[in-house]
This record gives structure tokens, sequence and C-alpha cells, in this order.
């Protein structure tokens, strides 16, 4: 991985994102709403993850927002 490339896993986590339709914008925010809900946003925060970076979720890429 990348100085710029996180890998976020955990069986749910990774279930749930490849479960979500990337081109559907309500699947999205209730990934996001899930993800603040199950305090990952802000461990992922405070791990230093910055909007722009790569994020692994399984088999899913993202760019952190």
């Amino acid at each position: 991985l990348g100085p710029e490339t996180y890998r976020l896993s955990g069986e749910e986590i990774e279930r749930l994102a490849a479960m979500t339709d990337w081109q559907n914008y309500e699947a999205v925010d209730r990934f996001d709403r899930i993800m603040a809900a199950r305090g990952i946003t802000r461990y992922m925060d405070d791990m230093g993850v910055e909007p722009g970076n790569t994020v692994l979720i399984g088999d899913v890429e993202l760019e952190w927002q």
C-alpha cells in the first residue's frame, strides 16, 4: 500500500461495501451513515486519513471524502 492508501477490514464493513451500489446516491449515503454510527469515520480520521486518500475495503476502492 502506498503512503496515501489505507485498508479497512472487517467482515461486516467488507460485506456492506460489496453490497453497496456506488452509483446510487442514497446507497452511498446509507453506507456513510453506517460508517459514522459504527465509529469508523472517526477512527479513520484519527488514523490520519485525509480527503482524496484511497481506502480499500475488501475488493472496493474508495476515495476518502
